[in-house]
């Protein structure tokens, strides 16, 4: 019965979003220190996945807006080569990978052709403690009585790999959502927004990707902050 309760609370603890970054696995100092050239990849995207979770399926509302000119992966992709120099964990230099593919295996291909000996690989990917989150960057509505609150996700996983073998070496699954209060508002599809919505909105989303990304370099050890 005890083994029981205890196997249950377990299940708790890692279905907690609070406790996914004691599940990271961190880039051994030995393995930092060996990478002469690492390259820095984020292949989120530029869509905005709108979900509206409601207390049936059949209140359940989405919409996908793909918004032209974001550049969120670029930014993303600036901000953790900044952080990663910083942290000066990594044995050689920082570049940012030049690729147009969303697959591990070819982000890995090209890595290798281009003389990089490891690779760090930001991909949307579906949180397995809430499928309903989908993946990538989310715009998140919660209605059910008593609770109406909007929330920005970036739902996905950091992975660096050693490119000689494909071995990965490191790995953190991103928190999804924040829960802190906003401004935020919903609307059941993009075109519903106003400019300054949608501006408050993409703001919001990429502040809060940028946030988890940084945590997520924390949990892999390849910066302080």
């Amino acid at each position: 019965m005890m083994s029981k309760c205890f196997a249950a609370v377990m299940a708790a603890l890692i279905a907690a979003p609070a406790y996914a970054g004691l599940f990271s696995t961190s880039v051994s100092p030995e393995e930092a220190h060996q990478i002469k050239r690492l390259a820095v990849v984020s292949s989120m995207g530029d869509t905005v996945h709108g979900k509206s979770v409601g207390l049936m399926v059949f209140q359940n509302k989405s919409f996908d807006a793909s918004i032209l000119g974001w550049n969120l992966d670029a930014a993303m992709t600036k901000d953790l080569v900044e952080r990663i120099v910083a942290g000066a964990r990594i044995g050689g230099e920082v570049v940012s990978l030049s690729t147009s593919s969303t697959k591990e295996s070819e982000i890995l291909g090209e890595a290798r052709a281009q003389g990089f000996d490891a690779v760090l690989v930001v991909l949307p990917e579906e949180n397995v403690h809430d499928r309903s989150l989908g993946s990538g960057v989310t715009l998140l509505h919660r209605k059910i009585p008593g609770v109406d609150k909007i929330h920005p996700c970036v739902v996905g996983a950091v992975r660096v790999f050693r490119v000689s073998d494909g071995k990965p070496i490191g790995a953190s699954v991103l928190e999804p959502c924040s829960y802190a209060r906003n401004t935020l508002v919903w609307h059941d599809n993009w075109a519903g927004f106003s400019d300054e919505e949608k501006q408050a909105t993409l703001a919001a989303l990429q502040e809060h990707s940028l946030e988890r990304l940084r945590s997520a370099l924390v949990s892999l050890k390849l910066s302080d902050k």
